[in-house]
């Protein structure tokens, strides 16, 4: 039975990612985000208003999106857990400089997304940044008779509440989409 359950925050399992953007004060930086949603080649996401991010995002509209596996909690939690200091450089965050975008890439990625910024929207405390991805890089060991494996994805998810938060884990289950769709007919 569901029952009203009072929160402020609430995570359903959402992949993490580490966002790659301009500093002007440290050139390169990275934070860590849990709160996206991508549909076609529009992606959202979002954080704190008063994080240095959001300030960064605001002067220089384009970064990377990482996902990053479950190998990379260290990473991942060293990019979130610091505040307002250079990140990329002082963590060794495995990682390029594109020559054509001038942005970071963390090479230890599942997944990059490349993306411009194209309208902020603040909300309660928040920033909600929609984006046009311009581009996707994906490991190659994931790329099989040039298409997705998207069985060899397994993302380092975020699940919890405001008193707890933890992180989950694919497992090797695999499910083919529309094979339940057509059970239910029958």
């Amino acid at each position: 039975m569901l029952i009203p359950y009072e929160t402020r925050k609430l995570y359903y399992a959402y992949p993490t990612f580490i966002v790659a953007y301009h500093d002007v004060v440290n050139g390169y930086n990275i934070t860590t985000g849990s709160s996206s949603y991508s549909l076609g080649d529009m992606f959202v996401f979002g954080f704190s208003s008063d994080s240095n991010a959001a300030k960064q995002l605001a002067i220089s509209p384009r970064c990377t999106i990482n996902y990053m596996g479950i190998g990379e909690l260290d990473q991942l939690e060293y990019a979130g857990y610091l505040h307002r200091r250079e990140k990329l450089v002082s963590g060794r965050i495995p990682h390029y400089i594109d020559n054509k975008t001038n942005l970071p890439v963390l090479t230890d990625a599942i997944s990059t997304l490349f993306v411009t910024i194209i309208k902020i929207v603040p909300y309660t405390g928040y920033m909600n940044y929609i984006c046009q991805i311009d581009q996707r890089l994906v490991q190659s060991n994931l790329i099989h008779q040039d298409k997705l494996d998207p069985s060899g994805i397994t993302p380092a998810l975020y699940v919890g509440d405001q008193h707890k938060r933890i992180y989950r884990e694919c497992n090797d289950s695999i499910r083919t989409t529309g094979k339940y769709f057509r059970l239910r007919k029958k």
